[in-house]
């Protein structure tokens, strides 16, 4: 029937052929590694430029906010002393007049 079959191998073979697979694997993955790594690398740039971009629109927008609130606040300011300087003038006519 079927004989057995018994092959020979040398150790040392069997295990250098093991090592320079384990190597190319080692290689191949070191490479992969390094490539992700640089887009990682780009990508976190792209979002520090990004994200500087609109820290500064924001800013611009925010002082251009705060001009507008204090141009109004100036505004509302000087109102509020015509309108106490006309009161003034108004209570010294009705003092004249009441006199």
């Amino acid at each position: 029937m079927n004989e057995p079959v018994t092959v020979k191998y040398s150790l040392e073979d069997i295990l250098k052929k093991i090592d320079g697979k384990l190597d190319r694997i080692e290689e191949t993955s070191t490479q992969r590694f390094e490539k992700l790594e640089s887009k990682l690398e780009g990508n976190q740039r792209d979002f520090d430029q990004k994200l500087d971009t609109l820290q500064t629109d924001v800013n611009q927008k925010l002082d251009g906010f705060q001009r507008d609130v204090n141009q109004k606040l100036d505004t509302l300011q000087k109102d509020v002393t015509d309108l106490k300087v006309g009161q003034a003038k108004l209570e010294e006519k009705v003092e004249g007049l009441t006199k």
